[in-house]
């Protein structure tokens, strides 16, 4: 009887109960699709991170120390990229030579941090190749091909088939200086690594250097990122006691920003329920105050304060219930439509780019958000109807009854 009462009481004043039910709605549709979009955008960060240079997972010596890369090499690892290469659970593998050192052309000089590659095999690990803007892939020269990026070209004011000097100390800390022609530039959506890093043929470095064959990286690319725990387990047996390392360790930045962007949705979501609690509070005292009379009638005849209590909860409920759902309709209608087409923010794609994001946003959000949010906004309506449930309670039925 009282869910029937309390049902009845909400459709009394439609208007007034449709502008709750609207905000309702309305504060969840941006709560779900602000996290949508920043999941999103988190999310292809991520992607270009691993896929553009970091990899799922990276193999160095137990001492490597990334200050100072090409003092420690991987014993053996030439023949670990094969036997990594063999495992079902990778797409890719990539054995790099790494070095810091300086690149300079005739008219200006950078920092540089250089990676000499097997261009076959970096390709599969990062799509190197898909990122040129101009050139051929290793292509053009015979002797020492270098391929930049697009920053670092503007920076040196140097184009295809101008000469560029890497220096660097070698293994005996000698400063050596090698000429390369550029043969390739690229652009990968991150201005931030395209102002550093260079790409060259790790046998034109260590001949040029009279070194043996060596590495002092392997970069491994996973066909799923679901089973990096699996495939982090195997490399390490074939890797024995070197360093093998997750994407979410040897880049904790990224880890950390998911956490925090975890952090941030649910900040986002309370303020907006903590706005709809006082929407709430306000209409739902109003109900009260209005049915004054009403309620002190009911209160004469028999019913008591527990009822009492229960019919203005379930009257606050039943408008959650109702815009809730409805929020979150609206809200996946609106996340799958641009989740599949995505957001184009060409506009800003300068900005983004420098923080390595891309310009076109993929919305994404797991059923459990959705869950989650419908239930604390079932909790925030709750606490909402606690304040008129008990100011209804201290009505006095006499009182009440001669009410005006």
């Amino acid at each position: 009887m009282i869910i029937k009462i309390a049902w009845r009481n909400v459709w009394r004043n439609k208007l007034r109960s449709l502008v709750v039910i609207f905000s309702i709605a309305v504060g969840l549709t941006a709560s779900a699709f602000y996290a949508a979009f920043s999941w999103g955008m988190t999310d292809k960060y991520v992607e270009n991170s691993i896929s553009g240079n970091l990899s799922h997972i990276q193999v160095h010596h137990a001492d490597f120390k990334r200050t100072d890369p090409n003092r420690l090499f991987i014993e053996g690892g030439p023949e670990m990229v094969t036997k990594i290469a063999q495992n079902e659970l990778v797409e890719g593998v990539s054995g790099r030579y790494l070095i810091g050192g300086m690149a300079s052309s005739s008219r200006a000089g950078a920092g540089a941090m250089i990676h000499g590659i097997n261009p076959a095999d970096e390709d599969v690990t990062t799509g190197l190749s898909s990122k040129l803007i101009e050139g051929k892939y290793f292509e053009g020269v015979k002797r020492n091909p270098i391929i930049i990026g697009q920053k670092l070209a503007e920076k040196l004011k140097i184009g295809l088939r101008n000469g560029l000097t890497l220096t660097f100390e070698n293994e005996e800390r000698e400063y050596v200086q090698v000429k390369f022609k550029v043969v390739g530039i690229y652009k990968s959506g991150n201005t931030a690594l395209d102002e550093v890093n260079v790409y060259v043929r790790s046998e034109d470095l260590l001949s040029e250097m009279g070194s043996a064959p060596k590495i002092n990286e392997i970069a491994v690319l996973l066909r799923d990122n679901n089973d990096l725990d699996a495939a982090t387990t195997n490399i390490k047996a074939i890797a024995g006691g070197q360093k093998v390392e997750t994407w979410k360790e040897y880049a904790s930045e990224l880890n950390y920003m998911i956490s925090m962007l975890q952090q941030y949705m649910y900040i986002f979501t309370m303020i907006i329920l903590l706005a709809l609690l006082f929407g709430i509070v306000n209409t739902m005292l109003m109900a009260v105050l209005e049915r004054v009379r009403e309620l002190g009638m009911l209160m004469s005849v028999g019913l008591n304060k527990t009822k009492l209590f229960m019919m203005i909860v379930l009257e606050t409920v039943f408008l959650a219930i109702v815009g809730g759902p409805l929020g979150v309709l609206i809200s996946y209608a609106l996340v799958t439509y641009y989740g599949n087409n995505g957001i184009d923010l060409s506009f800003f794609s300068q900005a983004f780019e420098s923080l390595g994001i891309s310009s076109v946003i993929h919305p994404s959000l797991t059923w459990t958000y959705y869950l989650e949010i419908t239930l604390m906004a079932i909790a925030a309506t709750i606490i909402a109807a606690i304040y008129p449930a008990r100011k209804a309670l201290q009505l006095n039925p006499s009182e009440a009854i001669r009410k005006i």
